[in-house]
Parts: structure tokens; C-alpha cells; sequence
């Protein structure tokens, strides 16, 4: 694990325009003249559903953490994104920085919670299916 000042001398040495990778995640800070928004790719967009759960969630998430949820140009992925006024570069962005990976992980449990429990329903409707097939069939259980 590295300390705070091996942090920010690394931050210092990263350039701008290109993403950072940390922990497998990718992390865009796309600077303009008057701040950046900082992003993390939380995870693949599933259907417009899924968008709108996570878009739901992301309302209170912006209120409580002053980041939001989005998706990239493309629409295939979800993304944490924060904007920060007055910010240039990398070391600038630190604190959230660290806050928003934080954030992420929380996002990605959110996630794999969410399909999981996808997963059972369709498994759990599947099964009675079948059941209800046999029923109607007369096939004993």
C-alpha cells in the first residue's frame, strides 16, 4: 500500500489525456478550462431498465456523495462522474479521486448484487414455469 506523498508524486507524473487504470478500473479526467469531471467506469450497461434503476440510485447517490451516475457516449457503459471546479490535473483531484474509487466499489457491489438477484427472479420464474407446464399437462411433480 503506498502512502500519501508516493500518491500524489505518482499523480503528478500522470498525464491528463489519457485514463488512469487503478484496481482494473478505468478513471478519466477530462480537464476544461474552467474544472474537470472526473469518471469511473462502474460497469456494463445492461437495457434501459437497468439504466433507469441505476439512474434512480444515482439521484440519491449525487445528493449524499456529489457524484452522480451517467454513461459514456457510446451508451455501453455506466460511470460514477463528479464535476470538481478548478481543477487541472491528477494530483489536483486526489481527494475525490480517492472518495470516487471508494464510491465505485460500493457501485460495483450494488451491481453484481442486483444481477444476482436477476438472476434468482429468472430462475424462480423458470422453475414455475416448468412447474405450471406440468400441472397443465398432467405430468406428476
Amino acid at each position: 500500500m503506498i502512502d500519501g506523498d508516493e500518491l500524489l508524486q505518482w499523480l503528478l507524473q500522470q498525464p491528463t489525456t489519457r485514463p488512469l487504470t487503478i484496481d482494473e478500473t478505468s478513471i478519466t479526467l477530462r480537464v476544461q478550462p474552467d474544472g474537470a469531471a472526473l469518471e469511473v467506469g462502474i460497469g456494463a450497461l445492461v437495457d434501459a431498465e437497468y439504466l433507469q434503476q441505476f439512474m434512480r440510485r444515482g439521484f440519491s447517490s449525487a445528493i449524499d456523495f456529489d457524484a452522480g451516475i451517467g454513461v459514456t457516449t457510446d451508451e455501453r457503459l455506466l460511470l460514477l462522474n463528479q464535476w470538481l471546479p478548478g481543477v487541472s490535473n491528477w494530483a489536483q483531484a486526489r481527494v475525490p479521486l480517492e472518495k470516487l474509487i471508494n464510491q465505485s466499489a460500493y457501485w460495483q457491489n450494488e451491481q453484481k448484487s442486483s444481477d444476482t438477484k436477476k438472476y434468482v427472479m429468472n430462475n424462480n420464474i423458470e422453475r414455475l414455469e416448468h412447474r405450471l407446464r406440468r400441472l397443465l399437462t398432467g405430468a406428476n411433480l
